[in-house]
């Protein structure tokens, strides 16, 4: 926080105002799975990544911050280690959602094993 103050002096009558500002870090506003609907073998790998939009308009890679989910284990599971965040590892073939969630906000992608 900060306090502004300005004062203006009016022909010996000075006018002055005073406010406190608060300036605050920005917060996640949306997050951006890659690639999307995607299909891959049974057996291969393919790596996501977390795109995250912030209140201040910028944009950064995320891969590391969020958490990574696989919606059906059967078909695969996707790494929140921190050698291989976000690698996706197949085991048999049907579909999953593959989602990055950070602080409540998330995206998913669907990923099609063969």
């Amino acid at each position: 926080q900060v306090e502004i103050s300005a004062s203006f002096d009016n022909d010996g009558t000075t006018l002055s105002d005073t406010f406190v500002l608060t300036i605050t870090g920005a917060v996640i506003e949306s997050i951006k799975v890659t690639p999307e609907n995607s299909t891959i073998q049974a057996g291969e790998t393919l790596q996501y990544t977390a795109t995250g939009t912030f209140s201040d308009n910028t944009q950064r890679d995320i891969t590391r911050d969020v958490t990574w989910l696989s919606s059906d284990s059967s078909v695969g599971s996707i790494s929140n280690s921190s050698v291989s965040r976000g690698l996706f590892t197949s085991i048999g073939a049907g579909f999953t959602y593959v989602e990055a969630i950070l602080n409540n906000v998330g995206d998913q992608a669907l990923l099609t094993v063969e």
